[in-house]
């Protein structure tokens, strides 16, 4: 491995000098050279306990071994599909992510990310109803594409490519309502589109009962609901999927970060059978190259064996609530809300500075965790779902640290 100064120089150079610079202010200017479970050890030395989990794309932790294995033993077989012969590692994984799928979802289009999978959802819902609009709710991240900008809550990463496709409107997150008002006029879109937690918009929690609500009102008025799943799938809020809290169906599910098992990059659309009969005429009316290839197949195939035989999303649930709860009884006039679900947590300061300044604390004390893209002033712990009881009280320790610490830099401050 090169030395420090070669990866500063050349990330300075060939990638992007302004991400050094956030994150050696974050306290991460450090190479990452080995991980395990919910540890990162650091070229300078360090063994970083991470609750932010790549931002949701690890619920199995890092190198899970099961995954690991599997992964190996494909590699041994297969690389890449050929394409045109039938790939058994994707037959097999679409008809084990249909039998875990709220029900009715039973076919799936297999890409390599988030974006990806809604860009899918997006196409599919255009062509099958077809027209072009798309409702969409405020502060939504939904990918950095151009379909899955179109429904991006923040003009900082909408801007600079503008125009982006026509069709796309903003409803008030968690608002019932204004869905109803807007599927009450005769210009009916495709689809609705919404994340049932907010991720990047700050850990936000809709009223119980939105999605029950917001799947009823898109029935009757005919128009899909495509519920992006790319964060809270797989686990993450105590459930398999988010939407089984409230035992909700869309027409089109986006699955991606954790579904790859923290090796292989890896995204699905699922869809109902009569949305996906938009293919019956053309089966390659929409298609990824790499998308769904043997290795991606046999990660997720070992992730979701994982997710059910080690009861991840019951543990999430369990350490989630020591999570939340822990949270809570360190009260601190910096803190200005505490919010989420299982181990999608969002903890959310009056300045973005503040959650700066606690990065950076945590960072110096051995823990990683960061801010949301849409709003950061909330800082997100999203730790893998394998943490363990021991780790989350010892994130819980060095946070009450980090918020003395960062108080008393305020105070020396005149804030």
């Amino acid at each position: 491995m090169q030395p420090l100064e070669q990866t500063i120089d050349w990330y300075k150079k060939h990638i992007s000098e302004g991400f050094l610079n956030l994150v050696s202010f974050l306290g991460f200017d450090a190479v990452e050279i080995e991980a395990q479970g919910c540890e990162v050890k650091t070229s300078d030395g360090r063994v970083l306990l991470d609750f932010l989990g790549s931002f949701g794309a690890l619920n199995f932790g890092h190198r899970h071994p099961r995954i690991v294995g599997a992964v190996q033993e494909g590699l041994g077989r297969m690389g890449a599909s050929s394409k045109v012969l039938l790939n058994g590692d994707q037959a097999a994984l679409a008809a084990r992510l249909a039998a875990c799928a709220p029900p009715g979802l039973s076919y799936s289009f297999f890409s390599n990310s988030g974006t990806e999978a809604v860009e899918a959802g997006i196409k599919f819902a255009r062509a099958k109803k077809g027209r072009p609009g798309i409702l969409f709710t405020e502060n939504a991240y939904h990918g950095k594409s151009m379909g899955a900008l179109s429904a991006a809550g923040r003009e900082k990463f909408r801007a600079p490519f503008e125009p982006l496709l026509s069709g796309f409107r903003p409803l008030p997150f968690g608002d019932a309502n204004a869905l109803e008002d807007a599927l009450g006029g005769g210009d009916l879109p495709a689809a609705f589109l919404v994340e049932p937690i907010q991720g990047e918009a700050g850990i936000r929690v809709p009223p119980e009962g939105y999605l029950r609500d917001v799947r009823r009102m898109t029935k009757e008025a005919g128009v899909l609901l495509i519920v992006d799943e790319v964060q809270t799938g797989l686990g993450r809020t105590g459930r398999c999927f988010a939407v089984d809290w409230e035992d909700v169906s869309p027409d089109i599910l986006c699955i991606a970060k954790s579904l790859g098992g923290g090796l292989i990059p890896m995204g699905a659309t699922m869809t109902t059978e009569d949305v996906w009969s938009i293919f019956d005429e053309n089966p390659l009316l929409h298609s990824s190259t790499l998308g769904g290839n043997h290795l991606a197949c046999v990660a997720a195939l070992a992730a979701l064996e994982v997710l059910e035989e080690e009861s991840l999303a019951e543990k999430a649930w369990a350490r989630g609530c020591q999570l939340l709860e822990g949270l809570r009884r360190l009260d601190s006039p910096l803190v200005k809300e505490i919010r989420g679900k299982g181990l999608m947590v969002g903890v959310e300061f009056a300045e973005e500075d503040i959650a700066g300044l606690v990065i950076t604390a945590l960072a110096g004390k051995g823990i990683m965790a960061a801010y949301t893209l849409n709003n950061p002033e909330v800082i997100r712990l999203e730790p893998p779902l394998t943490v363990s009881e021991e780790q989350v009280h010892r994130f819980l320790k060095v946070w009450e640290e980090a918020l003395n610490g960062t108080s008393e830099i305020l105070t020396g401050l005149g804030m």
